[in-house]
């Protein structure tokens, strides 16, 4: 992947001897790119919507079990 870097003091030992030490691993003056990109996201052509509810309370007047209730 270009523009991956590892950054930090990395050093490797083998066999108790320096083999080497660095301070970054990779291009680390390249750009970042994105880690994850889902597939086909957002799907070619989308348009945001719009999305309206519209909210009514109606009293059952003729039903006696169908009162207004206090608080509401």
């Amino acid at each position: 992947m270009s523009g991956a870097c590892v950054r930090g003091d990395l050093r490797a030992r083998v066999g108790g001897k320096q083999v080497f030490h660095v301070s970054g691993l990779g291009d680390c003056s390249a750009a970042p790119e994105p880690t994850y990109r889902p597939p086909g996201y957002p799907p070619a052509g989308a348009q945001p919507a719009v999305t309206v509810t519209v909210t009514r309370t109606l009293w059952c007047q003729s039903d006696p079990n169908c009162l207004p209730v206090a608080g509401k």
